[in-house]
């Protein structure tokens, strides 16, 4: 099955202000890259194929299935010289 592949990743954006009555300060937070892709499942016990441009860099992933059944996966491994990744969800 080919499936839809959502990656999360958190990234800080701040910059330094300054004001007359606080002098230097930080602000800003932290926000969340997201990365879309597509892979397909590749054994019944969860294991997907994707690239991996598509989830480098992610910490959190998201499957989503065409009749939008929706799992938390995990990495399992890349290989980054053939962009290749494998994840594994637990259905």
């Amino acid at each position: 099955s080919v499936i839809f592949v959502l990656t999360r990743n958190p990234i800080c954006k701040m910059r330094l202000e300054q004001s007359r009555t606080k002098g230097f300060y930080w602000i800003g937070g932290g926000e969340e890259s997201v990365s879309t892709g597509s892979g397909v499942i590749i054994s019944p016990d969860g294991y997907i194929v994707t690239n991996n441009h598509v989830i480098e860099d992610a910490e959190k992933f998201t499957i989503s299935l065409a009749d939008n059944r929706e799992y938390k996966a995990s990495l399992v491994g890349t290989d980054p010289s053939t962009d290749l990744a494998l994840l594994k969800i637990s259905a």
